[in-house]
């Protein structure tokens, strides 16, 4: 069953031998909710008891249980150690506990007792236990640097809730469950890493560039100084809570709460698009770190979009050209960490653009002739559905722009024409073929007018000039439709012409 780490407090309680377990808890919890189970499947009165002096423990005439879990489970914990008859909950200890009891209930007691006798007596531990003069940490994190699948939130939080000390409950149902909730259905490593990458860049003593197989060890780094007291500890997580609004609004730009500005608009329907087109894209270090100093006020609305406009351009190009993904993420990542990239030193626009025209490697400038050529034979369907539809969404943005004055193109009045939502690239827009795939189902006739090669549309069929974006319900009903029906209904619904 691999190894448990304890450590042993300095101070123990009269008459009981105490521990805190620091790596093993899901492993221990999971067995006194089985050997629970056990118990309660059981009508054997002698059974049950040989059992409880595993799970109960007597001090000064109370009983408690022998094993105390993190304050969220712990009140499920006790009721079924401790048999005080409450309704079972929809907690993940009360649905491990009926999981067992299940299985269990209707087995004979030669069955219980063997089931017991494999839990008690086969299975091994190694006991690793720490005295004061140690630290526990240390143990568990050589224990789990290569082998077992930790994540590095779980080690993070493992070394601040060993530094709170008997503040850890109160911390855990605080500032901790504020983070967990602000967070909701984003990875908590993700967060870490950007947080991670955003502090290291204000460091100046230490340099640490961040990375998720190296996350722990730099965030140790990076708090090392300032984690040495409970009373940090609080501050530290309290600084994580506040700091992931502005990740969770860039990851999920529906949350976003604007003040109805037409350039806050717009920044909510660029953030959208962005993740509409990838979950998650190489250009987020930046964007976090944008968002952030945009939310603290050191840059403005205007400015914050303009920036932003300018790193979409700069991921639409490098889609239509077929760049690799890896050495952008790593040429963004610097592009955070860079000295040059803080407030004060000019607007983030300027910072944006000054970076890409001195610090991207030729390579991954696309040039304009790329482009067209890529545009003229790229096959769009080689993209993923929600690229295609982004990056055509991006065209028709242009093409609009194109027809406004040059000063009233992001910067006077910075809105994109008819919004994002109008252009194509949420959920309720598809790509559509104006050609269609199978246009020879209702084409043949007008090809033979038109005195147009059928076998030539073949290889055309999938090229930018031949699709275009359209509601979802039109969609459905055109299919292969004829020329007249289907120019109809495209020159009302597409928003790409």
């Amino acid at each position: 069953m691999g190894a448990i780490v304890l450590a042993q407090p300095s101070s123990q309680r009269i008459g009981v031998k105490r521990y805190s377990i620091v790596d093993g808890q899901q492993r221990m919890i999971t067995l006194q909710l089985l050997l629970a189970a056990l118990r309660d499947s059981s009508s054997s009165k002698a059974f049950q008891t040989s059992i409880n002096k595993y799970l109960k423990l007597q001090v000064s005439g109370d009983v408690h249980p022998s094993l105390i879990p993190g304050p969220l489970d712990r009140a499920d914990f006790d009721a079924i150690i401790l048999q005080t008859g409450a309704e079972p909950s929809k907690s993940r200890v009360s649905k491990t506990y009926q999981y067992f009891l299940e299985r269990l209930k209707r087995r004979r007691q030669e069955y219980l007792v063997g089931v017991n006798k494999i839990v008690l007596k086969r299975l091994r531990f190694v006991r690793i236990v720490a005295d004061p003069s140690t630290n526990p940490l240390e143990i568990f994190e050589t224990l789990n640097h290569d082998g077992l699948p930790l994540k590095p939130m779980d080690l993070v939080a493992n070394k601040i809730f060993m530094t709170a000390g008997a503040k850890a409950d109160s911390l855990f149902l605080g500032d901790w469950k504020r983070l967990q909730d602000e967070l909701a259905d984003i990875s908590l490593d993700d967060y870490l890493l950007a947080w991670a990458q955003f502090e290291a860049r204000m460091m100046t003593k230490k340099k640490v560039s961040p990375t998720r197989d190296t996350l722990f060890v730099d965030f140790k780094h990076l708090i090392m100084e300032r984690l040495n007291t409970p009373a940090e500890a609080v501050t530290i997580v309290r600084e994580l809570a506040d700091d992931a609004t502005s990740y969770v609004e860039c990851m999920r730009p529906v949350r976003l709460e604007i003040k109805g500005i037409a350039s806050e608009r717009t920044i909510k329907s660029v953030l959208e698009g962005l993740r509409s087109w990838s979950a998650k894209t190489p250009a987020d270090p930046v964007i976090y770190q944008l968002h952030y100093y945009w939310r603290a006020e050191d840059i403005s609305a205007a400015d914050y979009l303009k920036a932003l406009v300018r790193i979409e351009s700069f991921l639409v190009r490098w889609t239509l050209a077929g760049l690799n993904r890896s050495p952008l993420t790593s040429y963004f990542r610097s592009m955070a960490q860079s000295p040059m990239f803080a407030v004060g030193k000019g607007s983030a626009d300027v910072l944006v653009k000054q970076w890409f025209n001195r610090s991207v490697p030729l390579g991954l400038k696309p040039s304009n002739d790329l482009i067209r050529d890529r545009l003229t034979t790229m096959n769009f369907y080689s993209l993923r559905k929600s690229e295609g539809r982004y990056v055509l969404g991006q065209l028709a943005v242009a093409r609009q722009q194109l027809n406004r004055p040059k000063s009233d193109r992001f910067v006077s009045n910075p809105r994109l024409p008819e919004s994002k939502a109008d252009v194509g690239i949420q959920a309720n827009w598809q790509i559509d073929h104006i050609v269609p795939i199978n246009f020879r189902r209702h084409w043949t006739p007008l090809l033979k007018k038109w005195k147009v090669d059928p076998t030539e549309l073949d290889s055309q069929l999938n090229l930018v000039g031949n699709l275009c974006l359209i509601a979802k319900q039109k969609n459905a009903s055109l299919l292969d439709a004829a020329w007249c029906p289907l120019k109809e209904n495209e020159r009302d619904s597409t928003k790409t012409r």
